[in-house]
């Protein structure tokens, strides 16, 4: 069995959809429920950014330095968390692409530090990846 963590980067300040992006609702459930549900039972997950109120138990909540720092900055906040040797990161927006991550930790060669999907237009999408824990950490943290 593939050990990894999920880290969602939810630190954004939303400014250009116009309000919160994490609470919104799409049908019964905010976009950052989806976010989790989709990333299912198999793998410990940190949310990196404000609180957004009701998260199960079982997810961290950390926030990046400083607060709106951007996504180095929420990966660096979750880095000391992460006791996996993968971490699977995802946009909090993004709740279609949860259910590819099993399949990118799957599918990362032993010898990749990560797995970057690319879209259908040929964009890289660095914010629903997988990584090796080990040259994050030794790049970031000290």
């Amino acid at each position: 069995m593939v050990r990894w963590t999920a880290v969602v980067l939810a630190g954004g300040r939303s400014s250009r959809f116009g309000s919160d992006k994490v609470r919104i609702r799409l049908g019964e459930h905010r976009m950052i429920d989806l976010v989790i549900a989709g990333i299912g039972e198999g793998a410990p997950v940190i949310v990196v950014g404000p609180d957004p109120g009701s998260l199960p138990a079982s997810v961290a909540l950390v926030r990046e330095q400083p607060p709106f720092g951007g996504p180095v900055a929420g990966l660096a906040a979750a880095l000391p968390l992460v006791t996996t040797p993968l971490l699977a990161v995802l946009a909090a927006d993004m709740p279609a692409a949860a259910a590819h991550l099993v399949d990118l930790v799957h599918g990362i060669q032993a010898h990749a530090d990560g797995l970057v999907p690319v879209d259908p237009s040929g964009r890289q999408q660095v914010l629903s990846a997988v990584y090796r824990v080990g040259p994050l950490a030794g790049r970031w943290i000290a």
